[in-house]
């Protein structure tokens, strides 16, 4: 019986990660049926058993948390979120090596799986992929880069490291053609290749929406204060023109309700709090949904929803499996490229917010044209690859 691990940024925060890990699972057992055993690193607690139940996912799985909580979470609480970040840089995460020794023990490859793991604005990173790679050679367990994202890379270490841990990978696929380029640039001798996002590989029957009245929103705190760079000037003015936007597509279908979600909570709640305030102006009925969601519980929302308008890449892509028309807007090029080149939309609003009127009108004679089966096929294939 084979036996591999999967690694990436899965973590209680993004439930766009978590629907890359379900996506990856459902093509294993697609591929292997129950004739596998998975290890799965997590970065945080994630009720990953739970979801694989809802997809109906038999893998035998071992889970493996492998990130110790920052000590500033312990010593202080629930603090200011501004002190707290400035603590959590002096005590900073860490892995636990232990744990993922033993996750890697009789392992046959590790798969590091999606997500925009190699970029360093955060200047962690490059040292995280690092070490992962370091331990996987001190176990002589091979491993590849499946549906990563890549960018910026803009530091020294980023670069050095990076190029390191990516000459060592037996194969190498990035979700978008952006992320190629950048790759391209940097390490021209380094042969990379693009495949389908991975959270289409999950099972999940496209339905028609069930309810016509229903406008799903997606936003997220771009500029806010969990952003990586925060930029109150720039928030204000993102946060001003997504309410014209819903503003435009209540009025052009006739909606009645609006329901907001997270797909990263609690990070983007200060974005939707200060829209809301804006929606109140507005005719119609607003619900807040205030929680950390499940990926099948965003699925569910999105068929009663007629349109689904998105900020986060994710959300789109859940939306879309639940048979919702999306509408995004591309807070970053991965948005744009990774929607478009796997034909869920092409109603992509940029941040400059230039035509946006058109796009919602262009909107109404969309359809949708994805075979999922060729799709999920591609991931199959690529991974079975991958693993040898």
């Amino acid at each position: 019986m084979k036996k591999i691990a999967i690694y990436g940024s899965y973590n209680k925060t993004s439930i766009g990660d978590t629907a890359i890990l379900l996506g990856i699972l459902s093509s294993l057992q697609r591929i292997y049926g129950n004739e596998l055993i998975v290890n799965i690193l997590l970065k945080n607690h994630i009720n990953i058993l739970e979801e694989m139940e809802k997809l109906n996912i038999t893998l035998k799985v071992n889970i493996y948390v492998i990130t110790e909580y920052p000590k500033a979470d312990f010593l202080f609480g629930q603090i200011n979120l501004v002190y707290k970040k400035v603590l959590n840089k002096v005590f900073k995460k860490v892995f636990k090596k232990e744990t993922i020794l033993k996750s890697f023990q009789d392992v046959d490859h590790l798969l590091i799986g999606g997500g925009n793991l190699i970029m360093d604005l955060y200047r962690n990173s490059p040292d995280i992929m690092e070490y992962i790679c370091e331990l996987a050679n001190k176990c002589k367990v091979s491993y590849s880069f499946v549906g990563v994202g890549a960018g910026p890379i803009n530091t020294e270490n980023g670069i050095i490291k990076f190029r390191k841990c990516l000459m060592g990978a037996k194969k190498i696929y990035l979700r978008d053609r952006n992320s190629l380029k950048i790759l391209n640039k940097l390490y021209p001798h380094i042969k990379c290749n693009v495949m389908p996002d991975l959270a289409l590989g999950m099972n999940v029957k496209v339905k028609e929406p069930i309810n016509k009245d229903i406008l799903l929103v997606n936003v997220a705190s771009v500029y806010g204060k969990e952003w990586p760079i925060t930029d109150y000037k720039k928030f204000n003015t993102y946060i001003n023109n997504v309410y014209k936007v819903i503003k435009s597509i209540i009025k052009l279908y006739d909606l009645k309700k609006i329901e907001i979600f997270y797909s990263n909570y609690p990070l983007d709640k200060e974005g939707g709090k200060k829209l809301i305030k804006k929606l109140e102006n507005l005719n119609v009925k607003i619900k807040e949904i205030d929680t950390s969601l499940k990926v099948y519980e965003i699925i569910n929302l999105a068929q009663k929803a007629k349109i689904t308008l998105v900020t986060r890449l994710h959300a789109g892509i859940m939306a879309f499996l639940g048979g919702s028309k999306v509408i995004a807007i591309a807070y970053q090029p991965k948005v744009e490229h990774v929607l478009q080149e796997n034909q869920i939309t092409s109603n992509i609003i940029t941040l400059s917010f230039f035509n946006y009127q058109e796009i919602i009108k262009n909107s109404i004679n969309t359809e949708k044209r994805v075979d999922l089966q060729s799709i999920q096929k591609k991931i199959d294939n690529i991974l079975k690859e991958a693993i040898g």
